[in-house]
């Protein structure tokens, strides 16, 4: 496993990094707030200019043939007095103890009342500085020409000085010394993040638990951390919604497999039995009904498959022609048991998104039923209207308000309706849904049932 492959490994990896150099590195950031607040405090942000002021000091002092020390004008402490107009300094050689030549004459009367560097003042003020309180600093240092005593006045702080300090820390900084330190950190980083993690690796064990034979199992939330809750509270929605589905199909296939009972025994008990007079008739309802069952199980999956795949488009096709079409099929038969078929379309095409074998199933399901529900004599009547809703009208006993609802549902029967006692409206609800329409029952004027169904239109320019 690569060491970045392991969430508990980065953020060790990351917090260790970010709380050991934050706090070797925090506390310059906390000197310059804390300088800008206050300005006078013992603790300040000039208090980052010093090592460059006085590097600056002791790289520029040089000694003469005869032994004389003096301060020679380099890059480095030109800069120091161009970008810190009240800076001045006086160093005193050490083996000697008398000042090094370039001294600043001002400071040097201030702290050199007996001579001696061990006499010098923790503060001193130049006569004519406006600031009350500059800044001053003393300390005893190696140079190129050997030991001196550097006195450092009115130094401040430049943001250039903030890289090379930090770049001096680093350079300061002890490894070896730090090493037990960073791997302490290292390791209690380690533990806490492996405790913290440790709700999301009973997540993980949970579900791996989950198969389709336990789908009504959910991850528990208990002692889940709360930026991981969002995404445990996702995976259990995702689990009730394949709980859902599994449990639709399951109940699809064993409704389907019902459903093919009746037809195929009936079609049995006719092979058996060829003499009957009505033999060729039965056969060939038998056989329309295996049929329509078996197209519309197929349209069903075929859909359910596009869906899945993230393709939701759907052809576009003309509503009007394909009801017309659906119409006449049917006419021959409607004829035949004593009724008929009326068909109403606009004069322009009715263009809808839809799937030419989901349509075709849904109007064979909606006429099959107005015509077993039809009274011999009467005439169905199919209609598309402009808005893409179709219409398919009997004047039968009709659907009361209160099963309305209930018709839809699978093997539905109330006494001896027309409707219901199958999987032919469930399947054609099941239908229009994905195909993203409305199907829905009212009463038809004089008595009877309209059913409709409202499909995507295509939009027209």
């Amino acid at each position: 496993m690569k060491l970045f492959g392991s969430l508990t490994s980065r953020l060790t990896i990351f917090v260790s990094l970010a709380v050991f150099f934050g706090v070797g590195f925090a506390w310059p950031f906390i000197v310059i707030v804390r300088g800008v607040i206050f300005p006078y405090a013992d603790w300040s942000i000039a208090d980052l200019a010093m090592p460059d002021a006085e590097d600056s000091v002791l790289y520029s002092m040089r000694r003469r043939s005869d032994g004389s020390a003096y301060f020679e004008m380099t890059p480095a402490l030109r800069s120091s007095l161009a970008g810190m107009p009240g800076f001045r300094f006086v160093a005193f050689d050490d083996s000697t103890g008398s000042p090094i030549e370039g001294s600043d004459p001002q400071l040097l009367a201030q702290i050199m009342p007996n001579e001696r560097r061990h006499s010098i003042p923790n503060k001193a003020h130049v006569p004519g500085d406006p600031n009350p309180a500059p800044t001053f600093f003393v300390t005893a240092a190696d140079s190129p020409i050997g030991s001196v005593v550097v006195v450092l006045y009115g130094f401040a702080f430049r943001w250039e000085n903030l890289p090379r300090y930090l770049c001096r820390q680093v350079v300061m900084f002890d490894a070896l010394g730090a090493a037990p330190a960073l791997f302490l950190t290292v390791f209690v980083t380690w533990i806490v993040v492996r405790r913290g993690l440790a709700p999301l690796d009973a997540a993980g064990r949970n579900l791996v638990q989950i198969d389709l034979d336990a789908l009504d199992q959910r991850v528990p939330l208990d002692g889940v951390p709360g930026e991981i809750a969002p995404f445990v509270t996702a995976v259990n929605h995702t689990l009730a919604r394949l709980e859902r589905g599994v449990d639709q199909q399951k109940r699809f296939v064993a409704n389907a497999a019902h459903e093919l009972r009746t037809p195929v025994a009936a079609l049995w008990a006719r092979v058996e039995n060829p003499i009957d007079d009505n033999w060729r008739r039965d056969l060939r309802g038998c056989l329309r009904q295996m049929r329509a069952i078996t197209e519309q199980l197929l349209a069903s999956a075929k859909i359910s498959a596009q869906q899945d795949k993230g393709d939701g488009a759907f052809e576009t096709l003309d509503l009007s022609e394909i009801a017309e079409e659906k119409a006449s099929d049917y006419l021959p038969l409607a004829l035949e048991h004593g009724k008929s078929i009326e068909f109403e379309a606009p004069p322009r095409a009715v263009k809808v998104k839809a799937e030419l074998h989901a349509l075709e199933s849904i109007l064979t399901n909606l006429i099959d039923n107005a015509l077993r529900a039809e009274p011999a004599g009467g005439a169905v009547l199919l209609r598309v209207s402009s808005d893409a809703v179709l219409e398919v009208i009997d004047h039968g006993e009709g659907v009361a308000p209160d099963f309305r609802e209930q018709i839809f549902e699978p093997f539905w029967r109330k006494g001896d309706s027309a409707f219901g006692a199958g999987l032919g409206l469930a399947i054609t609800k099941d239908l229009v849904e994905k195909l993203d329409g409305r199907v829905w029952v009212e009463t038809t004027p004089g008595g009877g049932a309209t059913f409709k169904v409202l499909l995507p239109k295509f939009p027209s320019n």
